[in-house]
């Protein structure tokens, strides 16, 4: 039987940026395709992303927002800050990265297509520009899966 560090999975976090979208919308239904490739796509609700790496100068922390609002509320008010707060038993950093995913919108994706949670290939998108095009890698619906 293979060793159980064999076993490890090597994990990798990576911050995903999206331009033009307020943190509000970023609450709904969020579709990666080709997260492993050069270019992934992104579907939010109707927009269509195209997505590229950046390396970040130094690193990323992202920390927890309620375990930090704890950890404020339990500081004391004054001028005497202590150097660092006493650990509570659970931690505030979830992740460092030095990945960027920087998304940029391409398109809208019409009401009523296929999405991919349906399990169904992407249909033809509305580009910016009102042309029509697809997610590069994935094929357009056969005439049968458009109910033609």
């Amino acid at each position: 039987p293979p060793a159980a560090e064999d076993d490890e999975v090597d994990e990798q976090y990576v911050l995903l940026e999206f331009d033009g979208i307020s943190a509000d919308e970023l609450h709904g239904d969020l579709s990666l395709q080709g997260i492993d490739s050069a270019t992934p796509y992104a579907t939010l609700g109707h927009r269509i992303f195209r997505g590229s790496y950046e390396e970040t100068v130094g690193s990323t922390l992202v920390f927890d927002r309620a375990a930090l609002k704890r950890s404020a509320s339990d500081a004391p008010m004054g001028g005497d800050q202590p150097e660092h707060l006493p650990d509570s038993g659970e931690s505030s950093l979830l992740c460092v990265t030095s990945k960027r995913l920087c998304f940029r919108t391409i398109g809208y994706k019409p009401t009523g297509e296929p999405t991919a949670d349906s399990g169904e290939a992407s249909a033809p998108f509305r580009c910016a520009d009102g042309t029509l095009d697809t997610v590069a890698g994935v094929d357009e619906p056969s005439s049968s899966q458009r109910g033609d």
